[in-house]
């Protein structure tokens, strides 16, 4: 089974969540979250995207920072070679403060069509080439009126955290029609084979949400410190440990930490651990994604 076709099967016919794997090839879109000047994000790193990743058969034509435009496969006619085009789809992302992520949903739908499905998903939150957490949003798809309308909208909705909801909306239009109203159908002509328009727009509407990605830190909110609770015949003294959350509560790989002039850097599962130069008290500090966050005073001995 190819990629396209296991990543369909995942997804046709939802009904539960899906977890939607890390976009790891193809060209990827950086929608900036953090725009200086977009008040809805800020307080937001402008080193955290949203990630679009072109589909299979598609090819990026533009993109100018939120939208892009892809061109895909051509179709044409069975009884007129002549009459055709070429597939095409379109996405826009977007960035609301103060709704929940079923308005926000709703907010960005265009076309004002029927629902077709609907489903839960999950979208992978990576830092570097780890992904760190799964953020739970939501997905509809709904489709343009007519026996033989081929045409697609879906917008897919997932929290960021400090109340902001970002929102990837798509728009499958062309091929608008599975028949040529002269008795013969619209197939859309891939690198292996065909596909009827219907058939194309759906398969490529549904898989849709599957390349989308949030990509960097969110704002630091949590940070954790206090001494081992396990102590080691080899444990050496004046140690504080602790975890730095962000502000949806995943951990924060990689991150530096300090203490005064001592410094460190959490792991993968966002844990540091600082060696003190005696026993006292003292604060952790930790800055990343836009947030900088510092802990309770602990003692250690």
């Amino acid at each position: 089974m190819n990629r396209r076709a296991k990543r369909f099967a995942l997804l046709i016919g939802l009904t539960a969540a899906v977890a939607v794997p890390v976009a790891l090839a193809n060209t990827i879109d950086h929608v900036v979250v953090g725009v200086p000047g977009r008040n809805d994000t800020r307080g937001f790193s402008p080193k955290l995207f949203v990630e679009v990743m072109v589909e299979d058969e598609y090819q990026k034509i533009d993109f100018d920072g939120d939208h892009g435009n892809w061109l895909g496969p051509p179709y044409h006619s069975t009884t007129n070679q002549n009459l055709g085009g070429r597939a095409r789809a379109s996405w826009t992302v977007y960035f609301d403060k103060g709704i929940s992520v079923q308005q926000a949903m709703a907010k960005h739908f265009t076309q004002g069509w029927e629902r077709f499905q609907e489903a839960s998903i999950d979208v992978p939150h990576v830092v570097g080439d780890t992904r760190i957490a799964a953020i739970k949003g939501q997905w509809r798809l709904t489709k343009g009126p007519g026996d033989h309308n081929t045409q697609f909208e879906g917008v897919l909705s997932f929290p960021l955290c400090k109340r902001v909801v970002a929102s990837a909306e798509f728009n499958y239009l062309e091929p608008d029609s599975d028949i040529d109203n002269l008795g013969g159908q619209y197939r859309v002509v891939l690198s292996v084979g065909d596909k009827d328009a219907f058939s194309w727009n759906r398969d490529t509407a549904i898989l849709a949400p599957l390349h989308v990605a949030l990509k960097g830190y969110l704002p630091a909110a949590r940070i954790t410190a206090g001494p081992p609770n396990v102590i080691t015949p080899n444990q050496i003294p004046h140690t504080i440990v602790g975890f730095v959350l962000d502000c949806s509560g995943a951990p924060m790989p990689s991150v530096p930490v300090h203490s005064g002039k001592v410094r460190g850097r959490t792991n993968a599962r966002g844990f540091y651990v600082l060696h003190m130069p005696k026993a006292g008290d003292y604060r952790v500090t930790a800055s990343a994604g836009g947030g900088t966050v510092t802990s309770r005073r602990v003692h250690v001995n």
